[in-house]
């Protein structure tokens, strides 16, 4: 079907419209909301991303960046909404002897969404940027540090919370860390039952899988010389 191309033009003007009020919407914390309004049964104080799948809060604090993973069919048999896990950035010593970051930023943009992040790892003010896919269940962070930065070491966590009536598994394959988490104790045991898994990867630095001392986490750490991301 040809549009007419009045309509075409139309429809243009009214996007230039609408694109230059979004621009102008941003949502942003200077400082950490507190975390029980970020990690709640209701509204979230979180930053979001989402595609009608899979929906993510961004919260970060004490010098880690965290990605709660929510997924739409990822229920328990209560039908009460689990959150699958999460995704974190943060240094080895990040959450000891935490102190204010006055250079603290969580900015979510509504057009062309994104949220950006800035927060300080291991003393080194550490740029983020991070979009979900709207076409697949893909989640992308850039880091990048000032050129004059030393180099850091980085810890990428993907974890599940460690709950045995949502049995879990956690692995290391071909580059990727992943885990798994279920529902419900077995597929006969509730008439609802779900599997959720995710798996991460770093792209342009090397990054060693390992499995930390909490069961229900897997992690890439890096080398004795730490990431340089710029």
């Amino acid at each position: 079907m040809r549009v007419p191309q009045k309509a075409h033009a139309a429809d243009t003007n009214e996007w230039e419209e609408l694109s230059g009020i979004l621009s102008g919407i941003k949502g942003r914390y200077m400082s950490p909301p507190p975390i029980e309004n970020v990690i709640t049964n209701g509204f979230t104080a979180g930053q979001l991303l989402g595609n009608g799948d899979v929906s993510i809060t961004s919260d970060g604090r004490d010098g880690t960046q965290t990605y709660y993973i929510a997924k739409s069919n990822f229920w328990a048999p209560s039908s009460q909404k689990l959150t699958f896990g999460a995704l974190s950035i943060k240094g080895p010593n990040s959450g000891i002897g935490a102190q204010s970051d006055h250079d603290y930023l969580q900015e979510q943009v509504i057009l062309n969404p994104k949220v950006r992040s800035t927060l300080r790892i291991e003393g080194e003010l550490v740029n983020m940027r991070t979009w979900l896919a709207e076409s697949e269940n893909l989640l992308v962070t850039e880091l990048k540090t000032d050129a004059q930065a030393k180099a850091i070491p980085i810890y990428v966590d993907l974890a599940v919370p460690s709950d045995a009536s949502y049995p879990f598994q956690r692995g290391m394959d071909d580059g990727c860390i992943w885990v798994t988490r279920t529902s419900a104790e077995t597929p006969e045991s509730h008439s609802w039952y779900s599997l959720g898994a995710a798996a991460a990867r770093v792209v342009g630095a090397e990054a060693t899988p390992s499995f930390p001392f909490a069961e229900s986490v897997v992690t890439f750490n890096d080398s004795d010389a730490g990431f340089q991301f710029t």
